[in-house]
């Protein structure tokens, strides 16, 4: 039979159509985000180092597409901005190397502010593929970063005296290390966050991921809608909701008016330490909830369960916590102290 030359070539299109290729790497050891658009053809790469003189500016803005954004401090009086542009498409060598000419950073300075602006190209269609990594090395007469990039990662380290951190990526993964800041607001809409070492209040917001916060000093928010959240050594007041996931929380001493809230997965708490008066809240609507308390404290508890059971294995006496006829578990632990409120809808409560 006859093969049909139209269809062979039909079908050679919807392969390369469908065909993965493109990713940025991560910082680390594992890619960042693959790119589901195809890329095929020749790439061509160009490296661009631009400086920027400041006059009072304090606050850096940044808004850019794809890739790896990493910022870190140095000793010199201006902005330092080098790029790693990449892009591959059904072109010659020669006309990719024009298309990476053509779009640059954009810069506008006001009396306060320097901001940094990668407009999407135009003149790309779907089968090209283009990237640009950048580091920006900032004085430290800068106190205040905002960055809001499109896919890849962004990377920022060693920053003290800050007075704002605002960080927000669609998809890929954010990396915040080493910081000391009145205020860090951090969000992704798909990915990872890995957050460490932070001194100061912050907000840690994930659409759909993983969040891991580790050695934190100061009040943590955290909302996502799905994924497991990991919180290791913080010492501050805590407000988790997590919407669909799991929550632990390892080697921590919470302050008062802590509350962690889980809709749908499990809540694992090492509560190393609690202050000495106040009310601390863990809830969830499905799940099951684990606590380890604290052993050298005083705490006064109430735990309920709507359809589940109340597993006390915490070495008691019987004086110190008793189980009410309606299923409650209460009582004062040590003399008491600052209140533990836990309530779960359905599923067990776990008390080592």
């Amino acid at each position: 039979m006859r093969k049909n030359p139209y269809l062979f070539l039909i079908s050679l299109i919807i392969i390369s159509l469908f065909a993965v290729t493109g990713c940025t790497a991560d910082p680390g050891e594992k890619p960042a985000v693959r790119y589901e658009r195809p890329a095929i053809g020749f790439t061509a790469e160009e490296e661009k180092v631009t400086e920027l003189d400041l006059q009072k500016q304090y606050i850096m803005n940044i808004e850019a597409q794809d890739g790896i954004i990493r910022i870190t401090r140095w000793d010199k009086d201006y902005i330092q901005v080098k790029e790693n542009r990449k892009l591959k498409g059904p072109v010659s060598k020669g006309t990719l190397k024009t298309l990476l000419e053509k779009n640059n950073y954009k810069v506008e300075t006001t009396n306060y502010e320097v901001k940094l602006t990668k407009e999407p190209d135009k003149e790309l269609k779907s089968l090209f593929r283009r990237t640009d990594d950048i580091e920006l090395m900032i004085p430290d007469t800068i106190n205040t970063v905002s960055v809001n990039a499109g896919s890849g990662a962004i990377v920022i380290s060693g920053f003290n005296e800050m007075s704002g951190v605002d960080l927000k990526l669609k998809k890929g993964i954010i990396k915040a290390d080493n910081c000391d800041v009145n205020r860090i607001d951090v969000e992704i809409t798909a990915g990872e966050l890995e957050v460490k070492g932070i001194n100061g209040s912050g907000s840690y917001k994930c659409g759909r991921g993983d969040i891991t916060l580790k050695d934190m000093e100061g009040t943590v928010e955290i909302k996502s809608v799905s994924g497991n959240t990991t919180i290791e050594n913080l010492s501050g007041r805590l407000n988790a909701d997590i919407s669909s996931g799991s929550i632990t929380l390892k080697a921590s001493q919470l302050k008062a008016d802590s509350m962690i809230y889980a809709s749908y997965g499990d809540i694992r708490a090492d509560l190393e330490g609690l202050e000495t008066e106040g009310k601390y809240s863990v809830r969830a609507a499905n799940g099951t909830i684990r606590l380890k308390m604290p052993e050298n404290t005083g705490w006064s508890l109430l735990a309920r369960s709507t359809k589940g059971k109340i597993k006390n294995r915490l070495e008691l006496s019987p004086d110190e916590l008793k189980m009410a006829p309606s299923g409650e578990l209460y009582g004062d632990v040590k003399g008491g102290g600052p209140s533990i409120d836990i309530y779960i809808d359905e599923g067990d409560i776990i008390l080592n």
